[in-house]
């Protein structure tokens, strides 16, 4: 079934008929229209999430799902561990968001990136058919300011994207190693494709600008140190604050031994040191 047929059915009370604190793994696939691909969720809820809802939470989206919570990567390495983090997080008093994880099924052939086809009808199906339901059905802030999007790799890549073409529902980006060597300059030409769209200085805006935390991995070249800073010298023209609107950081080591601390970097800066949840009146 399509996934906005399948969420219009009710089928999301069904792939989660009971949700507890920690990682709840649903085994179905919905397929997403326009496209040969699947998509399946996992969602984390914070340890003190219970019913009736007492608070209410920011939310996270993460490509990648696949690797946010298992004990192995499919390719032997640890996976993020996300719900560990974040039980850590809480246990600290700090701010931790429910998150749901993406996981994809896509054909060899397609390409995941943004301004693909294969992209754009993913994109449009997390923003315009599950976001809706997600926030009908779980206790999580409305507004971009309470919204991150994040992933790795081609997922960072997506998280980028997808911000900044429905940055009225994405207010945070969480990018770690996004292949900016091969994409960047297309990335680029979106983002001022939408920053064009805006038609309007982005100090004069009634809306926060997009924060971004950006986590790359260079080699030891001067190419590769400069792409970065060529992504993030476009958001500084157009009045992005270093270290306030976005942190950008570059991994020269090993970035799979390195993640933990990485992903612990973005929260740290995304999400800062207050928890951050509403009570029910």
């Amino acid at each position: 079934m399509g996934i906005q047929r399948a969420l219009q059915s009710g089928l999301f009370g069904s792939m989660f008929p009971i949700l507890r604190p920690g990682v709840n793994s649903s085994t179905d696939w919905l397929k997403i229209e326009g496209i040969k691909a699947e998509l399946r969720l996992s969602i984390y809820l914070p340890p003190d999430y219970k019913l009736p809802f007492v608070r209410y939470y920011p939310l996270a989206y993460f490509f990648d799902g696949q690797n946010l919570f298992e004990h192995h990567h499919p390719n032997g390495s640890m996976s993020w561990q996300l719900h560990r983090l974040l039980d850590q997080r809480w246990q600290r008093g700090l701010t931790v968001p429910i998150v749901i994880g993406l996981h994809l099924k896509l054909n060899p052939e397609q390409e995941l990136v943004p301004w693909s086809q294969a992209g754009k009808r993913i994109l449009a199906s997390i923003a315009l058919d599950l976001h809706p339901e997600i926030l009908s059905s779980l206790p999580v802030l409305s507004g971009p300011e309470h919204t991150l999007l994040g992933g790795e790799a081609e997922g960072g890549l997506m998280a980028l994207g997808g911000a900044f073409d429905y940055r009225e529902l994405f207010g945070s980006v969480l990018s770690l190693s996004p292949p900016l060597a091969v994409h960047q300059p297309a990335l680029i030409r979106l983002i001022q494709c939408q920053l064009i769209r805006l038609k309007t200085p982005l100090t004069s805006l009634k809306t926060k600008p997009i924060r971004l935390f950006l986590d790359t991995t260079c080699l030891e070249n001067s190419e590769s140190l400069q792409m970065p800073e060529q992504l993030t010298g476009l958001l500084k023209a157009q009045g992005w604050v270093e270290g306030y609107d976005f942190l950008s950081l570059i991994e020269r080591h090993n970035p799979h031994q390195n993640r933990y601390r990485r992903i612990t970097d973005g929260l740290d800066f995304l999400y800062g040191a207050k928890r951050s949840a509403k009570r029910v009146a």
